[in-house]
C-alpha cells in the first residue's frame, strides 16, 4: 500500500486526506488499546506509520487540527498514555509471577516424605 500526496488535485488536498486518515487510525488503535486487542493496536500502528511517512513527503506544512475534530498531539498522547498503563500492568504482573516462583522454589519443589523435590521422586 504506497501513499503519497495527489499531485495531480493538489498537495493540500492530500495532505488532508492523510492527516485523516491519521486521525482515523489513530481512533482506532485507542478504541483497540481500550479494548485490550494489542494485537490490532499494533497492525493499526504499521498502517499509522505508512501515513505519517506518506504526510512527510508532501511539500509544505500540514494541518493537525480539523474542525470538530481532536489534535493528532492529543490523540499520540492518549495512545501513549494507554499504552504506558499497559506496559506498566504487565511489568506488575511479571514481578507478581516472579514471586510466586520464588516462593514456589523455595516451599512448593519438597516431597513432605524424603526432603527431595518432587521432580526427582521416582
Amino acid at each position: 500500500m504506497t501513499m503519497e500526496c495527489d499531485r495531480r488535485t493538489g498537495s493540500e488536498q492530500g495532505k488532508e486526506g492523510l492527516v485523516a486518515d491519521l486521525r482515523r487510525l489513530l481512533d482506532e488503535q485507542l478504541t483497540a488499546g481500550r479494548e485490550g486487542d494489542f494485537k490490532r493496536v499494533e497492525r493499526l500502528g504499521e498502517r499509522a506509520n505508512a501515513v505519517v511517512e506518506a504526510i512527510t513527503r508532501c511539500p509544505g506544512p500540514v494541518q493537525t487540527h480539523a474542525e470538530g475534530a481532536r489534535d493528532l498531539g492529543k490523540l499520540y498522547g492518549e495512545l501513549a498514555l494507554l499504552l504506558q498503563a499497559e506496559q506498566a500492568d504487565a511489568q506488575s504482573r511479571l514481578r507478581q509471577l516472579r514471586r510466586v516462583k520464588r516462593v514456589l522454589g523455595v516451599y512448593g519443589g519438597k516431597d513432605k516424605s524424603g526432603g527431595k523435590p518432587s521432580t526427582q521422586l521416582g
